[in-house]
This record gives C-alpha cells, structure tokens and sequence, in this order.
C-alpha cells in the first residue's frame, strides 16, 4: 500500500466479522476514501460467529496479521502440533484448552460438525509473526506492534 493516511490497528475482533467491517466502513467514511491499512493484532476468531470469514478476508486482501493467543491456541490444539508447531503462549495448555475458549464456535464458522480447521488456514496461522514493525516515514519512527508477550525462545 503507497502511503496510506491511516494506519488502523485492531485486535481481538473474536470472530465478529460484521461489527469489524462496519468498524472499517465508518474508517473510509471519515478518511473521504483515502487510503488505509488496517493490520490485524491478534485474536481475530473465536467466540463471535464469523472467524472464518475474518481469516478469509485478512487471508484473500493479504492484511498484515500478528499471531495472538487464540490463534496459537488453535495450532497448538491442530496437527500442526504434531507436525513440530511449538506453541509460543499456549506450550504450558492442555491441548483441548482452545476448544474452551471459543474454539469450539471458530470450528462452527467453517461448518457445522467441523473438527478440524482447514490445512491452508493453519498454514497461513502458522507463518504469522509475533509482531511486525511499522513504519512511520513521515515521522521518521517506527513502531512495533505485537498482541502479547511471547517467549521467543
């Protein structure tokens, strides 16, 4: 994105795909269509409806997206754990811990019955980092965006 006016920074939208959108078309709204980026700061599914809409919307417009808790709790749940993923918060949780924090209803969003979240979400779960850097050309700074503390051991 070229030089966009507003950088909007969300977190812990948990499945709540409608009420983020109406969030962004009030954002373009005020910004008169200007140009934004928006940067996902963790704990985008669980407990609301609509978590799969929200991954497939951050996925399909390559929105930045920083790895939070319940998405880590979600591989650590998936086979990626069996696949090596070492969870970065969720290594000292029981493996069920995430369906009992809304896991359950994220698994609902990709269909009733589902067990198990698609392979290309947990793949693209898995790539996403702890934290991102933004720049602040105009200001000459940079800031660091992370959902929580990790160990990053």
């Amino acid at each position: 994105m070229t030089n966009p006016q507003l950088t909007c920074l969300l977190t812990d939208v948990h499945g709540m795909y409608l009420t983020m959108m109406a969030l962004l078309k009030k954002v373009n709204e005020h910004l008169d269509g200007a140009p934004h980026e928006v940067i996902l700061l963790g704990d985008e599914i669980d407990r609301g409806p609509r978590s799969r809409e929200i991954v497939e919307w951050a996925m399909q417009n390559k929105i930045r997206t920083v790895l939070g808790n319940h998405i880590d709790l979600a591989l650590a749940y998936s086979e990626h754990a069996k696949m090596g993923y070492k969870a970065k918060c969720a290594r000292y949780y029981d493996r069920d811990v995430w369906l009992h924090n809304g896991g359950d209803v994220a698994l609902d969003s990709w269909g009733p019955k589902t067990k198990a979240l698609p392979r290309d979400v947990l793949d693209w779960f898995a790539s996403l980092p702890p934290y991102i850097i933004i720049d602040q050309e105009s200001e000459g700074r940079k800031l660091l965006a992370s959902h929580t503390g990790y160990a990053l051991d």
